[in-house]
């Protein structure tokens, strides 16, 4: 039988906070993304889709009042 060491496994997943930079947005995006568990997805989830997903949401957010948006 094989044996289940995932939470092990996970429970090893640490954050380096001296090389991190709070300022750094791409750096936390993808740390969080690590920290998750997709690093190891093998999908094409890139900090540049990420950033596009966010600003595509926030402009349906802030630009459609039919939508609940508000304006800033």
């Amino acid at each position: 039988m094989v044996e289940n060491n995932w939470q092990t496994i996970w429970n090893k997943r640490k954050t380096d906070y001296n090389n991190f930079s709070v300022l750094d947005d791409k750096q936390i995006v993808l740390e969080l993304k690590r920290l998750n568990g997709f690093d190891v997805s093998g999908s094409s989830l890139t900090y540049e889709a990420i950033s596009k997903e966010v600003d595509k949401t926030v402009e349906y957010l802030f630009t459609s009042p039919r939508r609940g948006g508000v304006s800033r």
